[in-house]
């Protein structure tokens, strides 16, 4: 039994992304000393398919006879000895290099960026933040994702984890000066989570084309009802910020209720359905979002660090999947070891 085990698991290694992790950067175990690299990246591999924690996997793999197999304690030291800043920049040149593989970097690219929580349970910890009480906690380590949304492909490009006293203005900020050097930003989605008269401004300070979905306030709906037009401007206050006018497009749906959103102009608006439909792509990225979570080592640990690492590690084998499905040049797959496959995808 054991012996059919090693030889399932070097099977799994040849068909497996560990090669193209590994070739893209990810090496948590720098000596040959004792076990290997790949070892450790079996592990994170398997408890990532079966969204289980380190431990039960580990435990699962001595049960089974499984040769080559390393506790949980040890990969999350490893981990723990890295940074967060650490961590988070070696996980985003990871992914910047399979987007440089796989996308056309001239092309006008359709950017959604994404608030997702993932709940936590324990006691108050370093960068855990507070939510609305949902499925047991008001607790949370939030990350921002950004990804690419267009028709032709969708790729996680970079990931953030919200620290304890970051502003989100900040965060957004630096999140899209990081992505406009990997990608060509033609339009970005945002949604309610983002807004504000602070965010807005930045967005028309760094003149990229914006659909931002705004909240259907009572001023919104009551302006709407005077002018009768589905494009119109509209000016928001902030005590703090000041104020801000805003081209707004309104969509009524099919309950006869009005859904606002915010542009960065009224040319970039040729029909107010245009603009609603180019905003539902961002259905693309939350189900990345959902499928990276929901195949995502499991833990209780508090710490970010391993947060991170296990969110992002998550989010570098789906990356790495949708790449190996994408209709573009074999070279260019090959050049980072993802293995080739006919089942190609090319319109949601």
């Amino acid at each position: 039994m054991a012996a059919q085990i090693n030889i399932i698991q070097k099977n799994l290694y040849n068909l497996s992304p560990i090669k193209t992790i590994e070739k893209i950067g990810l090496k948590l175990k720098a000596r040959k000393r004792g076990y290997e690299n790949k070892t450790l990246l079996n592990v994170l591999l398997i408890a990532t398919f079966l969204g289980q924690s380190l431990e039960t996997t580990t435990r699962f793999l001595r049960e089974i006879g499984a040769k080559e197999t390393v506790s949980a304690d040890n990969i999350l030291r490893i981990i723990k000895r890295m940074t967060l800043d650490a961590i988070e920049m070696m996980i985003n040149s990871m992914l910047r290099e399979i987007v440089r593989q796989v996308w056309w970097r001239k092309r006008k690219t359709l950017i959604a960026i994404d608030l997702t929580d993932e709940l936590y349970y324990g006691n108050k910890g370093r960068h855990i933040l507070k939510t609305k009480p949902r499925k047991g906690t008001h607790k949370a380590f939030r990350f921002l994702v950004c990804s690419i949304a267009s028709k032709q492909g969708k790729f996680p490009v970079y990931v953030h984890i919200m620290r304890e006293d970051e502003k989100l203005h900040e965060a957004l900020k630096n999140t899209i000066r990081n992505v406009k050097r990997i990608v060509n930003i033609g339009m970005i989605l945002l949604d309610r989570g983002f807004f504000s008269v602070r965010i807005l401004k930045m967005l028309r300070g760094m003149r990229y084309p914006f659909i931002m979905a705004v909240p259907a306030t009572r001023k919104l709906k009551e302006k709407f009802e005077e002018v009768g037009k589905k494009v119109f401007k509209h000016t928001f206050k902030s005590d703090r910020y000041g104020t801000f006018t805003a081209t707004i497009v309104v969509r009524v749906d099919e309950k006869k209720k009005p859904v606002f959103y915010a542009v960065y102009s009224e040319e970039m608006v040729r029909k107010p359905s245009d603009v609603h439909y180019a905003y539902r792509k961002r259905w693309r990225v939350e189900i990345n979002n959902k499928m990276v979570k929901l195949h995502m080592a499991r833990t209780s640990s508090p710490d970010p660090r391993v947060r991170l690492f296990l969110f992002g590690f998550s989010c570098l084998v789906y990356s790495i999947w949708l790449a190996s499905r994408f209709k573009m040049n074999k070279s260019a797959l090959s050049r980072i070891g993802i293995p080739l496959t006919n089942n190609y995808y090319s319109v949601w």
